[in-house]
């Protein structure tokens, strides 16, 4: 994560909305990936104003990330109470804190859920490609909003991006590749709870598919016909048998 925006966009700190906006979209021209094809350091300076961009519109998101980020290096930094000089490995997963590392509860237990929308919804920041794609995700559009995501470069593929793909492919009935784009968008931000609920949503509707599709059994009238003969014939050779051993044969 950079560490000051207002250096990136090249503005001051006193600067208003409408200056940082306009200092974005003079950047953003400047390192655009079209004007620059297969250019890495284009490539990084506008993931580099995507984020200060972004860090400047939503604030709130980024201290929240950054009280996250300095609480667990405080509790890395402790030591345990038995004097052996041990790191403290706890880590805080949604306000409560675990003893047992990267051992994430709530995915095992599916308790977790906050109750958020996964949904995906335009955000500040968002480039026009995904907006259009959400727009889509939201008429039910899901393969428009596949071919519109596909197009979009590699500058744009950050976790929103993987979060977004995740919801077209699962609209799209292609659960797979939703949980694919979803462990990617959780990857890259792991702090996200509504990630998490919606990689449990995605999990829990394939199994729920998977479950349906190996019971659903199809059941044939010739077949059903052909199993009640066999039964009375068996149940007529088993009769005669008793028959036999009970009175021997009859002339």
């Amino acid at each position: 994560m950079i560490e000051d925006p207002y250096k990136v966009l090249g503005i001051s700190r006193n600067a208003t909305e409408d200056e940082i906006k306009r200092a974005y979209r003079k950047k953003a021209k400047e390192y655009h990936p079209d004007l620059h094809p297969d250019d890495p350091i284009a490539a990084q300076k506008m993931n580099e104003i995507n984020q200060a961009y972004d860090m400047l519109r939503n604030p709130e998101k980024y201290e929240a990330r950054q009280k996250r980020e300095t609480q667990r290096q405080q509790n890395n930094s402790g030591y345990s109470g038995y004097g052996y000089g041990q790191q403290n490995n706890s880590q805080s997963y949604g306000g409560w804190t675990s003893d047992f590392g990267g051992f994430d509860f709530s995915d095992f237990f599916g308790f977790g859920s906050m109750g958020y929308d996964t949904s995906p919804k335009p955000q500040s920041g968002d480039p026009p490609e995904l907006v259009r794609a959400i727009d889509a995700v939201q008429r039910g559009q899901f393969a428009q909003a596949v071919d519109i995501l596909s197009k979009m470069t590699s500058t744009y593929r950050n976790d929103r991006w993987y979060y977004v793909s995740a919801a077209a492919y699962k609209g799209n009935g292609e659960l797979s590749r939703a949980q694919d784009m979803i462990e990617r968008a959780i990857q890259m931000n792991t702090e996200n709870p509504m990630y998490r609920q919606f990689r449990q949503e995605i999990f829990q509707e394939a199994r729920s598919e998977t479950g349906a599709y190996n019971s659903g059994v199809v059941i044939s009238p010739l077949g059903c016909f052909f199993k009640v003969m066999l039964g009375i014939i068996i149940l007529r050779l088993i009769m005669f048998l008793l028959s036999f051993l009970m009175y021997g044969f009859r002339f």
